[in-house]
């Protein structure tokens, strides 16, 4: 394909490349670059999926084959996605099932969209665009505001756009959009431009009209856009005529190939300039005519995101980094919660294999923000969406497993008992289901089956992850039934979830006996994904699996992984989902680099507060469908939670990995209103230069049968009438009771 050179206006008032007369094909420059790269990426991968000696091409070319039946895109027709640089944030107004993806340069798409904003300027006969000029743009999400702000700083302008949400009669976002202008700037203008392209495709917009009598932009004959000032003028471009051309005018664009785009132009006065506008988050309900006080919205949006915060867990912690990413986090849940609920009740086939462990870890983190209610709206939706059938498959199977997990979360925390009554003839039969299929089927207990439900893992093998979410659900509803008084069910299930531990366990140690520590590093042949065993610690405990075999297990994936954040070959990248389930388990194994990954990842996020499911290690951009990850985020948050306190049946634990800032002279750390298994936690660190004091508040619900305190340094604990030391090893005491206060002396 040719293509003309990008030439100044003088010589042919075109600003971007464009095709040759007769060639029906349109890209946008960047993007070009773009989606070249990212074939070549796609080649790359291949290449290396298949260089692996347990690869081979009939074992990929089924895989895919299969692949299909979960309902990835097919093999053909050939379509092109962009896996080169896939970041973006995502924002939605805590309502709709929908959101809006902003990439770091500020081009805005709605999840459901082909079509894309984005904000250029026209410098005299120059146009300038901020994607040819990443390093000039800062955004940013505010924790405390929830805003999405960028900033494009030039030396003759400054323009500055915030994102915030709304509720009309539909759930809507509004783009505040300011211009100012430096001393001696003239003759420049603002393009708001709507292009044939999003984030991860090309192609698509078959028509875009502007109807100037209620300043409606309509995209595909829907009503997309409302903006709050009319333009000067309009200009049009499709795969006929070439690009966005400022001599070809018109309010409205046809394109047979699905490449129409139309640009706005706004000249700029000297006083600056502001324009507002509206997207509805749905792509088919559609935005109205309404005159709006935008600045009475963007207080509403603060005010409601100040309410939220008020509510569940909060902490007070003399940590920055750790503050805000515990408060966004929280506003990020809340934001995914519509999307994941509407996703399971539309999994109707159950193979969106994606939604599941998202929408588990999800219920986990709001379950622990103190976000009851809504982590019941997750697990009923997941308990009435199960099909009823007399045959499940193993995808079906595998989602009522998170189904179950999911649920027995939520009554670990909440204990509503009248809720579990209520649900229980569904849940029986969710996991009478499972019974079953594990009972009949001999290739599952033999790993021999040809399925695994890890999203990204295409090759057609059983993985172990799924032993160990069966045998966390089984173990899961056994619980459920004690707490019901069903005892003969409890001891079935638990017996059958016995049988998987014991597999579990023996291929750990099978594992180790293979690739242990006296063995060579060549000998080493894990599966990418042999991290995912660990989650039989966290988060499916598994409690016949003994702490020192974990941590064994974790020093093999050291040396096999060589360093974390994980490498996954096939994905091409970082894995930071699952770097941070990893990081988790490091964490409750009391291991301090468990640390080093978590801060590493946070501070490469800076002030945009995103990570995405899978990075570049050397560009550090996201290369996954998911460049703002709903698990990523809960991940860290139940991360920094438990780096706080975690709690097991047995035990509840304090400062897993103890940061020595935190207990500075004068530092202080407050948990209030901390959800877990014994009820809310309150306590409070208070360091002076001699002493370590925690004061306890408000019992708890149930208390636990032992607290376990850890400290950076060693220290000396005073003996109390409240309390009974059981234990004291270093800088670690075990006591039992629930005392007003603890005092630990310096040593």
């Amino acid at each position: 394909m040719k293509f003309r050179g990008i030439k100044k206006a003088s010589e042919h008032r075109k600003f971007e490349l464009f095709p040759v007369e007769g060639d029906n094909s349109l890209f946008d420059s960047a993007k070009l670059e773009y989606h070249a790269l990212e074939l070549k990426q796609s080649i790359k991968n291949y290449c290396l999926f298949q260089s692996h000696n347990y690869y081979r091409w009939p074992f990929w070319l089924s895989s895919a084959i299969d692949e299909f039946n979960r309902n990835y895109t097919p093999v053909a027709p050939l379509y092109l996605r962009n896996n080169f640089h896939t970041d973006y944030l995502q924002f939605s107004n805590f309502l709709s099932p929908c959101y809006l993806k902003i990439d770091p340069v500020g081009m805005i798409c709605s999840s459901q969209s082909c079509w894309s904003v984005e904000t250029w300027v026209l410098l005299g006969d120059e146009l300038i665009r901020p994607h040819t000029m990443p390093d000039a743009i800062f955004q940013k999400r505010d924790d405390v505001s929830g805003i999405i702000s960028t900033v494009w700083k030039h030396p003759l302008f400054i323009i500055t756009s915030e994102l915030f949400g709304t509720r009309t009669t539909i759930d809507e976002a509004v783009l505040n959009l300011r211009c100012e202008l430096s001393p001696g700037a003239k003759q420049l203008s603002i393009i708001l431009a709507i292009r044939p392209y999003t984030i991860h495709s090309i192609g698509g917009v078959n028509t875009i009209e502007y109807k100037s009598s209620v300043k409606i932009i309509r995209i595909n004959k829907s009503e997309a856009v409302h903006i709050s000032t009319p333009p000067k003028e309009i200009f049009i471009g499709n795969s006929q005529i070439g690009d966005i051309d400022f001599y070809n005018s018109a309010e409205k664009i046809h394109c047979a190939n699905g490449m129409a785009s139309m640009a706005f132009l706004y000249p700029i006065k000297k006083s600056g300039f502001e324009l507002n506008l509206r997207f509805s988050l749905h792509e088919s309900k559609t935005v109205e005519p309404l005159n709006l006080n935008y600045e009475n919205i963007k207080k509403d949006f603060r005010v409601y995101i100040d309410h939220m915060k008020e509510r569940g867990m909060q902490v007070s912690v003399p940590d920055k980094l750790f503050a805000r990413w515990f408060n966004i986090t929280k506003q990020k849940a809340l934001e995914s919660l519509s999307k994941t609920i509407f996703e399971i009740k539309n999994d109707t086939d159950s193979t969106a294999i994606e939604i599941w462990p998202r929408a588990n870890i999800l219920a986990m983190a709001l379950l622990r923000m103190g976000f009851d209610d809504e982590a019941r709206n997750i697990v009923d939706t997941w308990v009435h969406a199960a099909p009823p059938s007399q045959e499940h498959t193993f995808y079906e199977i595998i989602k009522f497993c998170y189904g179950i997990s999911s649920f027995a979360e939520y009554f670990s925390i909440s204990r509503d008992t009248e809720h579990l009554s209520r649900q229980m003839e569904k849940l029986k039969y969710i996991a009478g289901s499972v019974l079953k299929y594990i009972q009949k089927n001999k290739s599952f207990k033999k790993f021999t089956l040809t399925n695994n439900s890890i999203s990204d893992y295409f090759v057609p093998h059983f993985h172990v992850l799924d032993s160990i979410i069966i045998a966390h659900a089984l173990s899961q509803y056994s619980y459920l039934c004690r707490t019901m008084g069903l005892f003969g069910e409890e001891n079935t299930y638990a017996n059958e979830s016995t049988k998987l531990k014991e597999m579990i366990v023996f291929h750990i140690n099978d594992t180790l006996k293979k690739y242990g520590e006296h063995n060579s590093l060549k000998t080493i042949k894990l599966d990418e994904y042999a991290a995912y065993i660990t989650l039989c610690n966290y988060p499916y405990y598994i409690n016949s699996i003994p702490s020192d075999l974990l941590a064994q297990y974790i020093r093999l994936l050291e040396r096999f992984y060589k360093k974390f954040p994980i490498f996954i070959h096939s994905s091409g990248g970082w894995d930071i989902f699952l770097s941070l389930l990893t990081a988790n388990n490091l964490l409750l194994l009391n291991n301090p680099s468990s640390l080093d990954i978590v801060t590493f990842l946070m501070n490469m996020a800076q002030n945009r507060y995103s990570l995405p499911s899978v990075m570049h290690p050397v560009t550090l951009k996201g290369i996954s469908l998911n460049g703002d990850s709903d698990s990523v985020n809960s991940a860290v948050f139940l991360f920094l939670r438990n780096s706080l306190f975690y709690d097991r049946p047995e035990r509840l634990e304090l400062f897993p990995v103890p940061r020595e800032e935190w207990f500075k002279p004068k530092a202080e750390i407050e948990i209030i209103n901390a959800p877990s298994r014994f009820g809310k936690i309150n306590f409070k660190v208070v360091n002076t230069d001699n002493e370590v004091q925690i004061f306890f508040s408000d019992l708890p619900k149930y208390i636990p049968p032992d607290i376990l305190i850890r400290l950076p340094f060693p220290a000396e604990i005073k003996p109390a009438d409240d309390f009974v030391l059981k234990k004291e090893f270093g800088s670690s005491f075990i006591i039992n009771g629930w005392p007003s206060v603890l005092q630990f002396s310096r040593k």
